[in-house]
């Protein structure tokens, strides 16, 4: 309660107000001296706390940096302080303004909220330090905050099951660091200016969704990282936009990269699988490009991705086994990619492209470099969003799938590995027995020493073997059924490998002039 006081001095009239916790039912007058005071009860309201608001919510800290220093609880200057403060599961409200701090956190379920990252800025107070440093808890969420100038801005170890997102990472060494730290949920965080804007290591099964990453060096690096899930980001301006080393299990999908230096690279071993499928990959100087790692590559598929404009489409090592198509199928999702450097026809359609009536498919299988080709390549940019399924297909359009066991030899002109094709027609059922099956290979020989052998089938099966021959190389071995086929690639290895000359050994790929190819 105020009480509003009038003091008559002579002439002159001068307001004077002061605090009262007592209340007033009358108005009061009071002789002091020579001067007379008037007083009266008037009611003001306490001013709201801009943080808390009027309706503080249980188990809540708010952090201001307008508060004083030592404040009784829930309310701090600090966000380290509240966080010493919280027990787990508690939320840690922070409010408009701008905080030097590094937080370590060590309770599981914290949950620390900014108003916005516009208005709410966390800034590293030693340059050698996190801003945000997770040990061993799991549950963490961060949102709403612009978290800047540390060596990481969250780095979450030992850990998983987090909520990283609404903020900006900006111009720190790494945006955001998970070090064994998997099942995360990294989305709708903007990074700028950081050498790395999200880093993975030894980290699985998390997801990296609707981000928008720009910078220096990476925008996503994962390195011994399993299963994990790139969706749907825009990555852009960097030396790599995303780098896989190492890393079994990744699909990439959905992502719009441009701008960069190589907008998609793999360092992946023999045996681990990545998937790359429905990207736009656009005005990078290399737009996929593939390594060895310990002298092998892993499986890859390229299917359902816009090239566009990139100065090299793709480029570097054994691009023959990547699988840049799905097939050609009338009712699952079939068909390549598009690539802006080729043209062609689409006058015809069906798994041979040779059915009257057009398709969204060029007519023309695009060869990428030696043996790596896009059997089935869109004609025009999204011609697979959706999902697309093939036109002029009957039942009597056989679909051959191989197989090949080993699918790497020893050049030794003895090894051999058992090619099995499987026929069925278009409903999934076996072709009949005895339905002719044309083996070729361009390397190595079938049984009796040809290059070429029939054989039928039984039971939906046909089985034959191709022994490597003397040099190294990729052994593409077709089967064919009148004018529909299968292909699978058997590799021969040098028995003994020269050491491997300083620098890396790959191919670069840009536009590859065809008849159908223009530039």
């Amino acid at each position: 309660m105020l009480r509003r006081a009038l003091l008559l001095a002579g002439p002159s009239l001068l307001l004077l107000f002061a605090a009262s916790a007592a209340s007033a039912a009358s108005i009061a007058f009071t002789n002091v001296g020579h001067l007379g005071v008037l007083s009266f009860p008037v009611s003001f309201p306490l001013p709201e706390d801009p943080c808390t608001g009027d309706n503080p919510q249980p188990n809540t800290a708010y952090v201001d940096d307008d508060y004083a220093y030592s404040v009784d609880p829930p309310r701090f200057k600090t966000i380290k302080a509240a966080v010493t403060w919280a027990h787990e599961g508690f939320t840690i409200r922070v409010c408009e303004g701008e905080y030097r701090e590094n937080v370590e956190i060590k309770k599981d379920g914290l949950h620390i909220i900014g108003d916005g990252a516009d208005v709410t800025f966390v800034k590293s107070k030693d340059d050698d330090e996190d801003v945000f440093e997770i040990k061993g808890a799991d549950g963490i969420e961060i949102a709403g905050l612009t978290i800047k100038y540390g060596v990481e801005g969250i780095d979450a170890k030992d850990s998983g099951g987090h909520d990283f997102h609404d903020n900006v990472l900006y111009d720190n060494e790494k945006g955001i660091e998970l070090d064994d730290a998997s099942d995360s949920w990294i989305h709708h965080n903007t990074f700028v200016k950081n050498k790395i804007g999200i880093y993975l290591a030894e980290s699985d099964g998390n997801t990296l969704e609707e981000n928008n990453l720009s910078g220096k060096n990476y925008a996503v690096y994962l390195e011994k990282s399993d299963d994990n899930i790139l969706r749907d980001n825009e990555i852009s301006d960097s030396e790599k936009g995303i780098y896989l080393v190492k890393s079994d299990g990744t699909i990439v999908e959905g992502n719009t990269i441009v701008d960069n230096e190589f907008g998609i690279y793999l360092r992946l071993k023999s045996g681990m699988e990545a998937t790359i499928t429905r990207n736009v990959i656009r005005d990078n100087e290399y737009g996929f490009k593939q390594v060895k790692e310990d002298g092998h590559v892993g499986t890859v598929t390229v299917a359902h991705n816009d090239f566009t404009e990139n100065d090299h489409q793709v480029a570097g090592d054994r691009l023959s086994q990547v699988i840049w198509d799905y097939g050609y199928d009338c009712f699952l999702q079939d068909g390549g990619n598009y690539w802006s450097h080729v043209s062609g026809h689409n006058d015809y359609s069906g798994p041979g492209q040779n059915k009257d009536g057009s398709d969204a498919i060029l007519d023309t299988p695009v060869t990428l470099a030696s043996h790596a080709v896009d059997h089935y390549p869109f004609e025009n940019p999204g011609g697979w969003a959706g999902g697309h399924a093939g036109v002029n297909c009957s039942a009597e359009d056989p679909i051959v799938h191989l197989q090949a066991e080993p699918e790497t030899l020893p050049a030794d002109g003895v090894s051999f590995s058992t090619i099995t094709a499987y026929v069925t027609d278009e409903t999934d059922t076996p072709v009949p027995d005895g339905t002719m099956v044309t083996f070729t290979t361009p390397l190595g020989t079938f049984m009796g020493g040809g290059t070429e052998i029939e054989a039928t089938t039984l039971g939906s099966q046909v089985v034959v073997v191709l022994t490597a021959g003397d040099e190294p190389g990729v052994a593409i071995v077709t089967a064919a059924v009148g004018v529909d086929s299968g292909q699978i690639e058997v590799e021969f290895i040098k028995v003994e490998e020269d050491p491997p000359e300083p620098g890396p050994q790959s191919t670069e790929v840009g536009p590859t002039p065809t008849e159908t190819s223009t530039e």
